[in-house]
């Protein structure tokens, strides 16, 4: 799931510590706003769980009560008792009209009645929840800017290589930018080189490496960060976490889980597999300045 997502979702379900309240605000693109429909999905989670045990309203009882007395019939109600309709007479011969005076049974004590959701419980969280995860997916479709591609923009047909496509995208797109790695003293960068290939446009990119240390996708990952100058310097763009193999070669396709306003720097980091949410840094592989 989408890290935004899954954060939006928590925020209107059971809220945010101001950690990841921050992490929310800076992974999102400036100026967008997230839907209240969230907070109605939440809210329709919370009548879920709910319980009502208060007693009918009196005036809404004794109308039920009178309106069970008289469906077998229709006689008219009238100063407590029921007046029924004159006799029609048969073919015996007429007869006199008779009025019949019924006692009226008083009507019970209105019950206290119970809404018990408890069958509900096993299903309607669900649905809220889904319904919540739908309407925070609509909105964040509605929100994404458009001419660009949701996370995981840059994709490579089946017909190219990462190489071919990022050849293309050099011929193609007017703004896209090479930017060399620069190394670090990590060990795994020692001798290492190669370029950032980027296209704000298109919100497209590719990383070429040379020479790089392989690493063990069991014990560790690559990730690719993107610093943004519309976002806060502590919380860069997950670009992605890739490996290397024995050659040290490779063309990686840059997976930017949100839209990059204006990329300052790409750098990539060694982590934990499967990569993480906020780097500590640690392990600065290699960084690309990208020029003012």
């Amino acid at each position: 799931m989408d890290r935004t997502l899954a954060l939006a979702c928590d925020r209107a379900l059971v809220g945010l510590d101001p950690g990841r309240e921050m992490e929310l605000v800076a992974s999102m693109r400036p100026g967008a706003t997230l839907d209240p429909k969230l907070e109605l999905a939440a809210a329709a989670i919370a009548l879920a769980e709910l319980t009502i045990d208060e007693p009918l309203p009196r005036h809404l009882a004794d109308k039920i009560a009178a309106s069970a007395s008289l469906a077998p019939s229709s006689g008219v109600v009238s100063g407590g008792t029921m007046r029924m309709p004159p006799a029609i007479p048969d073919s015996s011969g007429p007869r006199p009209a008779a009025t019949v005076l019924m006692p009226m049974k008083a009507p019970e004590p209105a019950p206290v009645v119970r809404i018990e959701t408890a069958r509900r419980r096993n299903w309607a969280p669900w649905l809220a929840a889904a319904a919540c995860l739908g309407i925070a997916a609509a909105t964040l479709l509605v929100l994404w800017p458009r001419g660009q591609r949701g996370p995981g923009a840059t994709t490579v047909e089946a017909s190219l290589s990462p190489a071919e496509a990022r050849d293309r995208l050099l011929a193609e797109a007017k703004d896209a930018v090479r930017t060399p790695w620069a190394t670090t003293d990590d060990p795994s960068a020692k001798g290492a080189s190669g370029e950032v290939v980027w296209s704000n446009e298109r919100q497209e990119g590719y990383m070429t490496f040379k020479s790089v240390a392989p690493n063990d996708p069991k014990s560790s990952q690559y990730q690719l960060w993107i610093f943004d100058a519309e976002r806060d310097e502590r919380y860069p763009v997950d670009g992605g976490v890739f490996d290397v193999g024995p050659d040290g070669e490779v063309v990686v396709p840059i997976t930017a889980r949100v839209p990059v306003g204006k990329p300052t720097l790409f750098a990539v980091t060694v982590e934990k597999p499967g990569g993480v949410v906020v780097s500590k840094r640690e392990r600065i592989l290699v960084t690309a300045k990208v020029p003012s």
